[in-house]
Parts: structure tokens; C-alpha cells; sequence
């Protein structure tokens, strides 16, 4: 009778989402942990928050456990089909060449297990993939003098080359850095450390490389192990834009989230387009972009008949959240606005 017993699983999670799993991501392994995974009876499912790999078997003698006598490596390859990923998450990218290293190598933390170095994927976990000389060259001079660790193991350990970066194109073959694939390059004299990750073939729109390591404890676990990737929501200025009519003038402004009244930076004004003045409000402190908020929020204004030229109202409003398709971000991704228009 053919057996299933699941290992590990991986979810990830957004703080974004409040309500809904959260999973745009395709998650393949390379073409050698495909065989690797044929050759020890392993399948890997799709999830509600992510996927999990379980083991198969038809009697003891094709079982995990006697087939797993030491650590085995499998590497996935991650690629994401959310086009609006960056504009609601707190990862900032400064090149598009960059993608993150995921490892189930890390310590546990507050009894959960992350893929990343924190308790959020940031920019600690990114590296730079690279399929040969010809993609380093990018970010060296041949002149320059450099060292080389294994990732992670900057300053800690000796590095593996020490000279010049023609030197280390001489004598380090690209094919020996497959065999260690992550690791970093610091230019002497600096604290600068870029982080690289020796690939095989040429790949595009990677969002994360995951390593997972497959050891003999997995196989006679009597529960899976959970793994979590988790990723931070964006905090951004949300600057509501008052449209004032020509008869009516606003003032005296009171921003509130449920109970709590925000501060707001300095009242400014602006003409619009088609010759209508916006007072701008925008509170002091960025918001956090979640899909769903506990407390609404609110606006308190004077409204001021102009003809009269006296108050004709204390009014109270409710406001509109960021749509994150229309999110306006600044140069690689460093921050974030959204600007709302409200016609009262």
C-alpha cells in the first residue's frame, strides 16, 4: 500500500492580509532536486499559504528513512505573480537584479521556524544571482582588490580568496563556485559586502532561491515541520486632498483612526487641474497598508459658507483607505504615498 508522510511545509505569510491566505508564489525545484526527489520517493503539493513536500513509499525497503543516511540539499526556485507585491510590502529593492536567500537553516524563533535571518524578510536576506564571470563583472573592476567569504561569514571567518579581482577570475573557476553557491565579495578597505549566489542557468523574475535541507531526524519525525516566510506590510503617507467648492471653505481639521487622533504635518493647499483648490492633509507618521483596519477613519472640519462668511457646520466624515494599485512609490522602492481625493 503506497504511504504518504509529509516532512515539511512551508506558508507564507503577509501582514498585509488579515483575511485571506496569502500565496502568489510559484515555488520550482531545479532540474537536480527534481531528480533528487524522484530518486527518494518525494512529491511536493501546492497549499492554501504555500506548499509542503511528503514522501512516498510502498514497503521499507524504498522507505525515507532507510534511504536518508545523511543531509540532502534541495533547491527551489521562487518567482512571484502578484504585479503589485512591491507596493503594498516592506521590501526595498534597490536593484532589480536582486532576489532573496531562503534557508531552513536558521535558527528557531518564539517556536516558529523562518526561511530568513529575521522575523521578517528584509534586506538581510537579499543576494545577487549570477550565472558566471560575465554577471560579476558588473559590480568589479579588474583592478580592484577584494575578499571572499562564504555568505554570512564576513569578518567571522578567513576568506576563501583574498587579492584582485583578475586574480580571483584566474584561479576560481566559475564551476567551483556552484559547488558553494552563496557567497560574498567585500572590496578591501570598505564595509561595503555584496552577496552573491552561483547558479547554473540563467534565470529571470526570481524572487527567492529556497534551500531546503533534508536530514535523517525528518524522515521518522512523527510531525512535519512548519516553516514560515513572512513578509512585512508597507507603511506609507496616505495625503488626503479636501476639494473645496467655490461657495464652501474647510478649516479647523481633526484626522482620527477610530479614537485616536492622528498628527498632521503642516495644512497646505493646491490648485488642481481644472481650477479647484485641495487642502492637503497627511498625518506625521507613515500608516501601515493592511487589508482590513479595526478602527475607520475619520475627518472632523469646520465647513464655512463663503457667501455668509460665517460656520455653517462641525462636520464629521468618513475616509477612504489606499487603493495599492494606485500607490505611488520613490525611486527603488526607499518609500511610498497615495493620494486620495475627497469631494465634499
Amino acid at each position: 500500500m503506497l504511504r504518504f508522510k509529509q516532512l515539511w511545509q512551508v506558508d507564507f505569510i503577509h501582514q498585509y492580509y488579515t483575511v485571506r491566505p496569502y500565496q502568489p508564489f510559484r515555488v520550482i525545484p531545479t532540474p537536480a532536486t527534481a531528480r533528487q526527489m524522484q530518486a527518494y520517493g518525494l512529491l511536493m503539493k501546492a497549499s492554501a499559504r504555500g506548499f509542503f513536500v511528503a514522501s512516498k513509499a510502498q514497503d521499507a525497503v524504498t522507505d525515507l528513512q532507510y534511504l536518508l543516511y545523511k543531509p540532502v540539499k534541495l533547491v527551489f526556485t521562487i518567482t512571484c505573480d502578484d504585479p503589485l507585491l512591491l507596493n503594498y510590502s516592506s521590501l526595498s529593492l534597490e536593484d532589480v537584479t536582486q532576489s532573496f536567500l531562503l534557508s531552513n537553516q536558521h535558527e528557531a524563533t518564539d517556536g516558529t521556524t523562518y526561511l530568513h535571518t529575521g522575523v521578517q524578510l528584509s534586506e538581510a536576506d537579499l543576494m545577487i544571482p549570477v550565472t558566471g564571470y560575465n554577471d560579476l563583472d558588473a559590480y568589479f573592476n579588474h583592478e580592484d582588490t577584494i575578499s571572499c567569504y562564504l555568505i554570512n561569514q564576513v569578518n567571522s571567518h578567513t576568506p576563501f580568496f583574498t587579492g584582485t579581482y583578475e586574480a580571483f577570475k584566474a584561479v576560481q573557476t566559475f564551476d567551483t563556485l556552484l559547488d558553494m553557491p552563496h557567497f560574498s565579495i567585500r572590496h578591501s578597505g570598505t564595509s561595503d559586502v555584496l552577496n552573491f549566489y552561483a547558479w547554473a542557468n540563467r534565470l529571470r523574475n526570481v524572487f527567492a532561491i529556497l534551500e531546503m535541507t533534508l536530514t535523517p531526524p525528518m524522515a521518522t519525525a512523527p510531525a512535519p515541520t512548519r516553516y514560515v516566510v513572512t513578509i512585512g506590510a508597507r507603511a506609507i503617507s496616505w495625503r488626503y486632498n479636501i476639494i473645496e467648492k467655490p461657495q464652501r471653505s474647510f478649516s479647523d481639521f481633526i484626522l482620527y483612526a477610530g479614537k485616536q487622533a492622528l498628527s498632521l504635518k503642516p495644512i497646505t493647499t493646491r490648485t488642481l487641474a481644472d481650477g479647484s483648490t485641495a487642502v492637503i492633509l497627511e498625518p506625521v507618521d507613515p500608516i501601515l497598508l493592511s487589508e482590513t483596519y479595526d478602527a475607520p477613519f475619520e475627518i472632523e472640519f469646520n465647513q464655512t459658507d463663503s457667501k455668509a462668511g460665517k460656520l455653517s457646520s462641525r462636520r464629521r466624515l468618513g475616509l477612504p483607505i489606499p487603493d495599492i494599485e494606485r500607490i505611488k512609490i520613490s525611486a527603488r522602492h526607499a518609500s511610498a504615498y497615495s493620494d486620495m481625493y475627497i469631494h465634499i
